[in-house]
């Protein structure tokens, strides 16, 4: 298989295809017959880019009949791609919950590219990453507990779509309270963060800050 970095069909060569190397540079070959192509059939193209002209990228299905792979196409705004932002507030997740996963490796490679200072990642990887998830999410009230050397105090409380996990709803409730801007005390250095049953009532989880 010879590898390209993607193919286009061109409105104005429609019995050629047109193909990027992993060189960058473009070239193209007749549309037929379907057959393996060699690269001694690629002639120099010395148009305008695909991609700023009336194209269609040509499915990966369709260069295996021509013994070509393509890398994989990153995705942008104009292919559909979403905005961590976009996506959080679509799926209704904590802000930075999937910048954070993608650091912890949930999605794939050609799944997603850093773009200036945006991450844009594809529809099709958000759907497979959160869909299940956004399934077996629940609102849940989040409570602000200040707790100083000898008293303690509720500042707020907010309500959120948290996991069914206790410790994973947790987690993303102190990342959310982090993010208001208070220090969270740990549980190991005298912080009482965590999932409150209440026998006839609401669930609610509770999250200790230090005193401003």
């Amino acid at each position: 298989m010879i590898k390209i970095k993607q193919a286009w069909y061109m409105r104005q060569l429609p019995c050629h295809i047109v193909a990027e190397l992993p060189d960058a540079r473009l070239v193209m070959f007749r549309l037929t017959p379907f057959r393996k192509v060699e690269e001694a059939e690629f002639k120099p193209y010395m148009g305008h880019h695909p991609s700023k002209c009336t194209s269609w990228v040509v499915p990966g299905y369709v260069l295996k009949h021509y013994g070509l792979v393509a890398e994989p196409l990153l995705p942008t705004k104009q292919t559909g791609g979403l905005t961590t932002w976009e996506a959080e507030q679509e799926y209704g997740l904590p802000e930075g919950t999937i910048r954070r996963d993608i650091h912890r490796g949930r999605f794939e490679a050609g799944e997603y590219q850093k773009v200036g200072r945006r991450w844009i990642l594809s529809r099709e990887a958000i759907e497979r990453v959160y869909k299940k998830e956004a399934a077996k999410m629940k609102k849940i009230e989040v409570v602000i507990i200040e707790a100083g050397i000898d008293y303690t105090s509720r500042l707020e409380s907010f309500e959120m779509e948290l996991p069914e996990d206790k410790d994973q709803a947790v987690a993303e409730a102190i990342e959310a309270v982090e993010a208001r801007g208070y220090n969270v005390i740990p549980n190991d250095q005298g912080g009482c963060n965590e999932y409150v049953s209440v026998s006839g009532g609401e669930d609610y989880i509770a999250i200790t800050v230090e005193p401003e």
